[in-house]
């Protein structure tokens, strides 16, 4: 695989580490129905059900798409990737999926399609899947964010490879399956507006569109080809490079923002680094958590330090309660990843630390809550079914 809160000023926090908090594995991936939950969260339907994407698994082992109910029956799988000669229906989704307003599900895969780029899909809840749109390296390649319906009922989402420069895109998706590239990253030599756009996308009430890149962004001597960037960018108009990260002495804003951004109940956008942060100095930090306002002004909010998670690749939810939630890849007492709860403006509390064993391990993929105010999760490894990860419940969470 390629490369309100409050809505006070924010603080480096300290983290509170509670006694471990009951966690259920809800399901065990075995190979056949799906290995390595991927990258993208799963989404709760209108019928109430859980749905979601493994990249390899299945039938012959592309990935599949499954179908759960909460507390219920265990998961169906509603289609395996690749089963036929040339992967006409893609092959290995990275990205979860969304409910359109029509009902149907999207998403997309990374790799298949008529020219091996990746695919955008539509399935319905009859399990028919088609194939919306097929990638062909001009109009990007590899796409791994999930998709945004926008405000006009327009989808849109980015590549994180491939456009006019080979460094990823944004495009746009009508009804009607006709796809525009909205920007090509790289335009420029060292590629100053950006590199390989990983996650979604967001819209802000004003109709404009967020995110990140993971690499790209003014050169500096620690990060030779840019740390990533966050930009803002209208959708038929021109892209804003809104911060550089690694752009603060010992990278304290952060490295490497794997994941997309969260519009939060005070106006602002919050997500997380891989790397970088005020513990474990440089590029080869732990990790943060920022805010940065619509106007581009960046926060640190919280650096990681290992103890409390380290390497966060998934972003952040927002719970009913007005609290974040998210996990890190590593670190942690058991340091297989973390599950924390997270007040802006205040502290960072450790709720839950996976060891590797049958609760799953190295979390990559944001939380999302469903209706009952339950937290569901994935683990692309770990889990009795041959390690190949894991679905968790984190029930109580207060509303």
């Amino acid at each position: 695989m390629s490369h309100v809160v409050r809505a006070f000023a924010l603080f480096v926090a300290a983290a509170i580490v509670l006694p471990a908090q009951s966690l259920t594995t809800v399901y065990e991936f075995n190979g056949l129905n799906g290995r390595l939950p991927t990258y993208g969260a799963l989404v709760e339907a209108r019928n109430g059900d859980l749905y979601g994407t493994t990249f390899y698994g299945g039938t012959v082992d592309n990935g599949t798409i499954y179908e759960f109910t909460p507390g219920g029956a265990l998961p169906t799988t509603l289609h395996s990737f690749c089963t036929q000669a040339g992967c006409p229906d893609g092959a290995n989704p990275s990205g979860g999926m969304i409910q359109a307003t029509n009902g149907l599900l999207y998403g997309t895969t990374s790799g298949g399609g008529t020219s091996g780029n990746g695919t955008i899909f539509s399935i319905d809840p009859s399990a028919t899947l088609t194939t919306v749109h097929n990638f062909q390296g001009a109009d990007g390649t590899y796409p791994v964010g999930k998709l945004l319906q926008g405000k006009s009922g327009i989808l849109y989402g980015t590549t994180s490879g491939g456009g006019a420069y080979g460094h990823g895109t944004i495009f746009s998706l009508t009804p009607g399956g006709t796809l525009t590239t909205i920007y090509s990253f790289c335009s420029q030599s060292g590629c100053p507006d950006g590199d390989t756009p990983w996650a979604g996308l967001v819209q802000a009430a004003s109709g404009e569109l967020y995110g990140t890149t993971v690499y790209g962004g003014v050169e500096t001597a620690t990060c030779v080809a840019g740390c990533g960037t966050v930009f803002r960018i209208t959708p038929g108009g021109p892209l804003t490079t809104l911060h550089n990260f690694c752009s603060r002495s010992g990278c304290a804003d952060g490295a490497l923002p794997y994941a997309g951004l969260l519009l939060a109940y005070d106006g602002n956008f919050y997500g997380t680094t891989q790397y970088g942060g005020a513990n474990c100095q440089g590029f080869s930090g732990c990790g943060t958590i920022f805010r940065i306002t619509p106007g581009g002004t960046l926060t640190t909010a919280f650096s990681f330090d290992d103890t409390d998670g380290r390497g966060p690749l998934a972003g952040l939810i927002q719970a009913t309660n007005g609290k974040f939630y998210g996990t890190t890849d590593h670190g942690g007492t058991k340091v297989d990843g973390t599950l924390f709860e997270f007040i802006p403006g205040g502290p960072l509390t450790n709720l839950y630390n996976f060891d590797d064993g049958a609760d799953g391990a190295n979390p990559f993929a944001a939380l999302v809550q469903v209706t009952n105010g339950d937290l569901y999760g994935t683990t692309p490894y770990g889990g009795a079914g041959g390690g190949y990860g894991t679905i968790f419940r984190i029930s109580g969470v207060p509303q």
